[in-house]
């Protein structure tokens, strides 16, 4: 009988040491049970949001962490800047699915100094697509010497703050980057005829699949051509194109009924909307570089058929439909708002387009008339979010769309303005392989510990009692399912961004049964 327990003993123990390795591994543990709808970045440490800046956690360059803020909060970081490099801040609020939201409710992102002055901030919103998808924002502190103010080296504070009255807690994925001075003498402001004319649709071809991913840090690569997916309500889909400097990026979106295969995509019937692009729905006084974000205010898409209810309808000939049903969203490298469009869906084949990008330049940051342009200032990865609104289901059904792009990446590739250093993160202004899919700083445990509040272990270790060990058993066996799975879609995907680069094709990964 005492062998017996002891061998009980022994069993349990090896089932909680196997628990406490899942724990330890930072956004494995749990995802096989539950995956989390957006993919944070790899080993990115949780940070808890101060409230006042006295209390403020540093954040390290080129750094990626989480956080979280609750109904009406704000929350400060602390960033030490040098005198030579502009510094971005960006915060991708994450609503939770399922949950209400209201024309109003947003994220805010500001950088200040030391003082309390602000250096710039962008601000983003619902607007008229209340569906709960990531929202994000970016500040900027730029050196130049038309910047008049933030220019010294020293503390600042990015502080994010919830707009808004949604009750739930929102998560938060914060990214850090820095640009460095360039060698030389900075490029003068691009001629007029520079700004990107009308939308006109990309050249489409035989679409070949490609399965999108939950976040700016698992976005696959495209390259040229027709692209075909399947998206289902409610959900975001993000996807990344190398644009290099000298380059402009054309995209178009299709949706339809059916599954994504052979001949679903939108056909030339479809109905078109029209583009949107990024400029602000509304600007405030005191921002320092309106490409950038500062002192604007994005909420809903520009594109065509958006209105102040985005619920189903029937308000068009006779049938059913859903306004803002599909919205696009363009982020350039530091995921500043590039782009953004929206078009409403009634059951049939719907395209739209975003304005096309200018051709990347470093003089576009100095282009400050013509906002479309100033946000097309660096080469690298840039970021397509595709949401289809989660009221779709309740009008068309809960069956998924099949979802088309079409990709158009113009121009030859240029040298660059010549860096006098390395931005952070690595490669960000590059098209070589970049942060897209990488993780958070390279030291996280020297920036920042899990927070009581708020760190993952600390929750996993309180749920870890309510389970038996046959559920522990099952948790290793799905832990070593879904690390054999992501070595080999991280494999996948550097072929992919390979072939993106050089602009040859890629097979055709395998489609999986029950997205």
């Amino acid at each position: 009988m005492r062998l017996e327990a002891a061998r009980c003993v022994r069993a349990v123990s090896a089932a909680t040491a196997a628990l406490c390795l899942l724990a330890a591994l930072p956004g494995e543990g749990w995802a096989a049970a539950r995956p989390d709808p957006y993919a944070f970045a790899e080993d990115a440490p949780t940070v808890g949001a101060a409230g006042e800046a006295s209390g403020a956690r540093q954040l390290k360059a080129g750094g990626r962490y989480r956080s979280a803020l609750g109904p009406g909060a704000k929350g400060y970081y602390r960033i030490s800047l040098d005198s030579a490099s502009s510094a971005y801040v960006s915060a991708t609020a994450l609503p939770p699915p399922g949950t209400d939201g209201a024309y109003g409710d947003g994220v805010k992102v500001s950088l200040q100094t030391a003082e309390g002055f602000t250096c710039s901030y962008d601000a983003t919103s619902f607007g008229s697509l209340v569906s709960p998808r990531p929202l994000v924002a970016t500040a900027a502190r730029l050196i130049g010497p038309a910047e008049g103010t933030c220019q010294e080296a020293g503390t600042y504070y990015a502080v994010v703050e919830r707009k808004g009255s949604h009750p739930e807690n929102w998560d938060l994925e914060l990214q850090f980057a820095t640009e460095p001075a360039l060698r030389g003498k900075a490029p003068s402001a691009p001629p007029s005829d520079a700004a990107p004319s009308a939308s006109a649709e990309p050249p489409a071809g035989p679409a070949r699949t490609r399965e999108g991913g939950t976040s700016f840090n698992d976005a696959p690569a495209l390259e040229n051509g027709a692209w075909r997916d399947r998206i289902t309500s409610g959900t975001t889909l993000f996807y990344r194109v190398p644009v290099d400097w000298g380059q402009r990026l054309r995209i178009g979106a299709g949706i339809a009924p059916g599954s994504g295969g052979e001949g679903s995509e939108p056909g030339e019937g479809s109905r078109s909307e029209g583009s949107g692009s990024g400029s602000p729905t509304g600007q405030d006084s005191g921002g320092a570089d309106p490409g950038e974000g500062s002192g604007t205010s994005s909420g809903d898409g520009s594109g065509s058929d958006t209105g102040t209810d985005p619920a189903a309808g029937t308000g068009r000939a006779g049938g059913d439909y859903v306004s803002s049903a599909l919205e696009l969203a363009l982020y350039n490298p530091v995921r500043a708002t590039v782009a953004r469009t929206d078009t409403s869906y009634d059951g049939q084949p719907k395209k739209t387009t975003l304005r096309p990008m200018a051709p990347v330049a470093y003089g576009n940051r100095f282009a400050a008339a013509r906002e479309e342009m100033t946000s097309a200032r660096f080469a690298g990865w840039y970021y397509l979010a595709v949401h289809l609104n989660d009221k779709v289901a309740g009008t068309f059904g809960d069956r998924p769309l099949a979802l088309t792009l079409n990709i158009a990446v113009e121009g030859e590739a240029q040298d660059g303005p010549g860096y006098a250093g390395s931005p952070q993160p690595s490669g960000l202004f590059g098209t070589e392989d970049g942060p897209g899919a990488r993780g958070g700083p390279a030291d996280p445990a020297g920036d920042a510990d899990d927070d009581p509040l708020l760190g993952p272990t600390a929750a996993r270790a309180v749920a870890a009692g309510g389970f038996g060990t046959g559920a522990l058993l099952l948790a290793v066996l799905g832990l070593w399912t879904l690390l054999a799975r992501r070595g080999a879609a991280r494999a996948e995907r550097r072929q992919r961004d390979a072939s993106a680069r050089s602009g040859q094709a890629t097979p055709e990964p395998p489609s999986y049964p029950g997205r």
